[in-house]
């Protein structure tokens, strides 16, 4: 193929040379298949292509490659998993049918479609990311969407990842999900982002290890995280010279808005945040990082700062403060409830696990009257998506996270609380999680994980970002890991209740404030190590047990 094709550009040189009448060939066929090493003649072309056929032939080094208006489907073209003798790219096999897009080893190359919005370059596959670009200089990707096609899979690749990469730079582009991350790379200098939109991710927005001299300009991140949290916005490790100025980063819902790490001359200039719920903490800085003039709308985190974070510094090398939601320490005494509904609440009584859900609203009391409520039993168990509550997924099967709900109670019917059990079958999950929630009671009922074989890796009932909680006169047993856990929360009381048989602890807090511990017995905490304890206390404040203070680092019975 390589011989037939030199001799149809000798033929066509001859042809010019000559000034014969006929038609030069188009630039897409004159390289068809063309690797890098032949760059030197292809200088500074510009190639139009209306397939993915035609811009794999194109593909290479010091050429423009325009894409038409229109669909570009990866997995659709007869050459996917065909590298076709090229050294400029090549299909990573996956395995199961499944291949990436990989560029590699180009120099001075441009890709650039009709706009964002006319020009969409896509792949079915789950587990690829939908380009890749391996040790690349000078490389221009812009006006073009990129994602994973829509399907009921949820995707394992992200959308662009670089490694090794020099000079890159992302402009005019969408990069949307079910992609994990919009944009990863790895061991690369000098990226420039500039007025791209990353959105509808799986787990974040950006991710740079080991990249020096980053710049993200005036560009988007939205809706990260919709039903469930994403693990956050911006994710620097290892890496030297990032700045993020002028972006707008709104809609979202994620665990945090930024991780750095091991990194030096990171800075966020002049950036909005706007109606992101956060269901951890906002940063966890474990390295020097610049805020400056960035602003807030709508977006008002718990906690701000990760119990082992460094805080931000102003453009000044000042601190900068974040002003926390007010909190009040929590009036009990002890074996006493203190009521925390903020107002009346409609009454529903169910029988059954749908009716639960379905009863899931602010405002609302839930009277249990069924004597079981298996939430593997539920008919859109781990698919059904609510307002206010979703499945996340887990190991061995899902479990119910109740979430942005405010002044609810759940309690029993009756004053037998072993007459009334919530149960998860699962071995990893929780039982019931709460997340962004205020104003919560749970009272006179028994929770735990069926009686299944295997032990628990989750617990019973677990707190993320909440506040105004109340667990009173309820029964949770094992083999629940630990009967309750709070993270990143506040004003949490656990009174006249029992933790039994729980295989790792019997209550767990990280970083949570004023929690009030009475009146209750936790028993038989067993374990194979031989460690049973009571409490694990990791980074909290103000956390009573009996009305006596206790260390909020505490490991022990």
């Amino acid at each position: 193929m390589k011989q037939i094709l030199a001799l149809l550009l000798a033929l066509a040189m001859v042809c010019s040379l000559a000034a014969c009448g006929s038609e030069p060939e188009a630039p897409a066929e004159q390289t068809a298949g063309t690797s890098g090493e032949d760059s030197g003649e292809t200088s500074g072309e510009t190639i139009t292509v209306a397939n993915v056929e035609e811009l794999l032939a194109a593909i290479g080094s010091n050429r423009e490659i325009e894409l038409a208006a229109g669909e570009f489907l990866l997995s659709g073209t007869e050459n996917y998993g065909k590298s076709g003798g090229s050294d400029s790219f090549l299909w990573n096999d996956l395995g199961l049918g499944e291949y990436e897009l990989q560029i590699q080893n180009v120099e001075n190359l441009t890709i650039r479609g009709a706009g964002a919005d006319q020009t969409n370059l896509s792949t079915d596959s789950r587990w690829a990311n939908v380009l890749s670009l391996v040790n690349c200089k000078n490389v221009t990707l812009e006006a073009m969407t990129l994602g994973h096609t829509e399907m009921t899979q949820p995707c394992e690749g992200g959308v662009i990842r670089m490694e090794g990469c020099q000079n890159t730079a992302l402009k005019d582009l969408g990069l949307y999900g079910c992609g994990t991350l919009g944009l990863q790379t790895y061991s690369c200098q000098t990226v420039a982002v500039a007025n791209c939109s990353i959105y509808d991710c799986s787990i974040g927005g950006v991710q740079i290890n080991q990249t020096s001299d980053v710049a993200i300009t005036d560009s988007t991140f939205r809706s990260l995280g919709k039903e469930m949290p994403v693990a956050l916005v911006f994710d620097i490790g290892s890496s030297e010279d990032v700045t993020i100025s002028g972006c707008t980063i709104s809609d979202n819902y994620v665990n945090q808005l930024a991780l750095v790490a091991n990194s030096t001359g990171v800075a966020f200039r002049n950036n909005h945040f706007q109606s992101t719920q956060i269901s951890q903490y906002a940063f966890d800085f474990q390295s020097e990082v610049v805020w400056d003039s960035n602003t807030f709308e709508d977006t008002e985190p718990r906690i701000w700062y990760a119990g082992s974070s460094l805080p931000a510094v102003d453009a000044g090398g000042a601190e900068v403060i974040f002003e926390e939601p007010a909190s009040e320490t929590v009036a009990v005494t002890p074996g006493v409830a203190t009521p925390v509904s903020t107002g009346e609440q409609k009454e529903v009584r169910v029988k059954t696990v749908d009716e639960f859900i379905q009863a899931l609203a602010p405002d609302t009391c839930i009277i249990l009257e069924g004597e079981l409520f298996d939430f593997s039993q539920a008919s859109g168990y781990g698919t059904s998506k609510g307002d206010y509550y979703y499945w996340v997924e887990n190991y061995d099967g899902p479990g119910l996270v109740i979430c942005n709900l405010s002044n609810l109670t759940i309690k029993a019917e009756g004053e037998d609380r072993k007459a009334h059990t919530l149960s998860a079958v699962p071995r990893y999950a929780d039982v019931l999680t709460f997340e962004n929630c205020s104003a919560i009671t749970v009272s006179g009922f028994t929770a735990g994980h069926t009686v299944e074989q295997g032990d628990c890796t989750g617990g019973v009932l677990l707190f993320r970002n909440s506040e105004d909680i109340l667990v009173e006169n309820c029964g949770l047993y094992g083999c629940g890991t630990e009967g309750v856990n709070g993270e990143y929360s506040k004003n949490i009381q656990v009174v006249n209740s029992e933790i039994y048989e729980c295989s790792y602890t019997g209550i767990e807090l990280n970083n949570c404030e004023n929690v009030a511990i009475s009146g209750t017995l936790i028993r038989d905490i067993k374990n194979d190590w031989g460690d049973p304890t009571f409490f694990r206390f990791y980074g909290n404040k103000n956390v009573t047990l009996d009305g006596q203070p206790m260390d909020g680092n505490y490991v022990g019975n």
